[in-house]
């Protein structure tokens, strides 16, 4: 990942980094001396007074935010996550799991093969970086249940999203607090619900204490009734509301015994298709368009058909799946020939697809289209030119399938996901990783869309964790491994230039292919972006075969950079610009720097045209950077200190 900009720098103090390690040793100490103990029990009525009051001094504003960090250096307040321990999601469904309650817990214990159940009793306490609940198991006996960081789910809140919770596997830890917490990490461990009745709790019709009534016209009913509400919650934009009604009714018609109209069904299966739309999970609404589909249908139901088509082929779209969107819409456009909305998508698909096989893209018109950051660009990918394969020492590579001209496309590729300023998506958090011990300014508003974006489409999950390598193995279920995401952005990730000079943080996305491209300081691609396109041009001539190759970190202070590459990438680089470098001695590469200094301040102050004596003055800059660098060892590399003096001399001189 390119190093952030200024506006993404965290500076912390030593004294901060000592007080941060110090009380991070601290309570890592306090979980230590606990492990294994059994859970004490808690006062409910305090522990709901707790959550109560936490939740009004913040709605006041008037509580601080214990995961904030910064004022004493001066530095604007960013939340700290600790990365400790890191341990798997749960791999199986609640039904593949044993009952467990709160009383049978203890401390530091991943409850493997168990699950917990419990209900919301206290308000949502909604922190930066997490968010709290008193939850409630059957037997009364109350805990805090802490999420972190992937609390978000359809514009709110998981933990305000129903008031009952399947915990799969529980872990039952201490925060850096002291609060004893059921901890969730990973987004797929916990599971959202309404406790059973109580969707149905104002029903107008007969009781409904247990299930609902096993005669036809009365299942029917309950139907058009949840098929009602969902309507009504749609049309308030309540999308995950809707979703929730949408799918009880469907879950009411499969759990009848009497025979529900299909018809019926196929409308909520369509009418849910749009709201999986609406909340990105394509994989899904894919599913319940197609599955609405009348086997044999009648005049209405060819319209009806058409929609499902519609919504099929916008989600394969969206899914880029481009051959399968194509023959949704021809289907639709079989089905209604007058509609123009078809041929609009064919010819988008179409012209997808030449991007795909040709690359060209009409990189004009796309750059006046997408002015934002990160925009999201509706194009291709084009990765024809390379092959990812093993690299001796890097582990894999991206190779040329052929040869490539000096300017031509190496690779151009739209990402998995992005970060967006517009969305309020980025987000710059420290990190303290005690595998490690080191402190990072980290992008945690990409691992959260991310997390979201393969929760919602479960499929995509082992595309994008292969993009660490060596610790994947098929667990049956789609699960979304919160550490693992962590390190797959801080590996993988790129910063995104602001083109627009508005946001206050940089954005930051992940590309599946380009995140396999190796770094080198000698680089034989470059990167530019348009939205949230990414493409890489050769800068020379690349044969056939050959690695491509770009820079991570361009600084040009070796000390600097080998520094950066080792605590962000966690490699020494061994290019033979740094060995050049590693032999020059520590005075002539300080002496360097003030230098290179030096001449980018007069090339900030001179303008163009120049006057006679600043031309003088640039040579001889360029005479004194030269002089630093050894004839013998620098023949054919490039002299990165004198870079932009050179650069102004040319332009002066032209």
């Amino acid at each position: 990942m390119p190093a952030h900009n200024d506006q993404n720098t965290i500076l912390v103090a030593e004294h901060e980094v000592h007080g941060i390690r110090t009380g991070v040793q601290a309570w890592l100490e306090r979980r230590r001396e606990v492990a294994g103990t059994r859970r004490r029990p808690q006062d409910k009525a305090m522990a709901v007074r707790e959550a109560t009051g936490a939740s009004l001094m913040l709605d006041m504003g008037a509580a601080p935010d214990p995961d904030l960090v910064g004022r004493p250096s001066g530095q604007p307040l960013k939340p700290l996550i600790v990365l400790d321990r890191p341990y798997a999601p749960c791999a199986s469904d609640v039904p593949d799991l044993k009952p467990l309650r709160l009383t049978e817990l203890r401390m530091e214990t991943h409850h493997r093969g168990f699950y917990l159940e419990a209900r919301r009793i206290s308000p949502v306490v909604s922190l930066t970086v997490r968010s709290w609940i008193i939850a409630q198991d059957e037997d009364g006996e109350v805990e805090r249940l802490e999420v972190y960081l992937h609390t978000g789910v359809d514009d709110g809140n998981i933990l305000e999203s129903a008031s009952g919770f399947f915990i799969k596997e529980p872990y039952l830890t201490i925060n850096r607090e002291g609060h004893t917490v059921l901890r969730i990490d990973h987004p797929t461990d916990l599971i959202a619900y309404e406790p059973h009745g109580e969707a149905y709790d104002d029903y107008p019709g007969p009781s409904r204490a247990d299930s609902p009534n096993e005669d036809s016209a009365g299942t029917e009913d309950v139907i058009l009734w949840l098929k009602g509400k969902g309507n009504a919650a749609l049309k308030q934009r309540d999308l995950h509301s809707a979703l929730t009604l949408y799918s009880n009714a469907l879950a009411t018609s499969s759990d009848s015994r009497g025979a529900v109209l299909s018809s019926l069904t196929n409308a909520i299966l369509r009418n849910r298709a749009h709201v999986n739309l609406l909340t990105g999970r394509f994989e899904q609404a894919k599913m319940d368009a197609l599955a609405s589909l009348a086997a044999a249908p009648d005049e209405m139901d060819k319209h009806l058909n058409a929609t499902a088509y519609f919504r099929a082929g916008c989600a394969a779209y969206r899914l880029r799946q481009f051959e399968e969107a194509t023959r949704l819409f021809t289907e639709l456009q079989r089905l209604t020939p007058d509609d123009t909305q078809a041929d609009l998508y064919l010819l988008r698909i179409a012209m997808r697809l030449k991007e795909q096989a040709t690359g060209l893209y009409g990189f004009g018109r796309l750059r006046s289209k997408y002015r934002g950051a990160a925009e999201l660009v509706d194009a291709a990918d084009y990765v024809v030119q390379t092959v990812v394969r093993h690299s001796a020492g890097k582990g894999r590579g991206c190779f040329a399938k052929h040869d490539l001209a000096t300017g031509s496309v190496v690779i151009c590729e739209k990402a998995f996901c992005v970060a967006r300023p517009c969305c309020g998506q980025v987000r710059t958090a420290l990190t303290y990783d005690t595998r490690d011990d080191q402190i990072r300014a980290f992008p945690v508003g990409l691992v959260k869309v991310l997390a979201e974006k393969l929760a919602k489409n479960p499929s995509c999950i082992a595309k994008i964790m292969e993009l660490v390598g060596g610790r994947s193995k098929d667990t049956g279920m789609p699960v979304v491994d919160t550490f693992r995401l962590h390190d797959i952005v801080r590996y993988n990730a790129f910063a995104v230039p602001q083109s627009d000079g508005q946001s206050k943080e940089a954005s930051t996305g992940l590309w599946r292919h380009a995140a396999m491209i190796n770094h080198s300081c000698i680089p034989n691609i470059e990167p530019e972006f348009i939205g949230d396109l990414i493409i890489f041009r050769a800068t020379r001539p690349i044969k056939a075969g050959e690695e491509v190759l770009h820079c991570y970190d361009a600084t040009r202070d070796y000390n600097t950079r080998r520094t950066a590459l080792k605590t962000t990438w966690d490699f020494e680089c061994s290019c033979v610009l740094c060995m050049a470098e590693s032999a020059d001695d520590l005075e002539v590469r300080k002496r360097r720097e003030e230098l290179a200094n030096k001449a980018d301040d007069f090339v900030q102050r001179m303008s163009i045209p120049a006057k006679r004596l600043a031309i003088v003055k640039a040579r001889r800059f360029m005479k004194a950077i030269n002089a630093t660098y050894h004839e013998g060892r620098y023949v054919g590399l490039p002299r990165t200190a004198a870079k932009a003096i050179e650069a102004w001399l040319a332009a002066a001189i032209a």
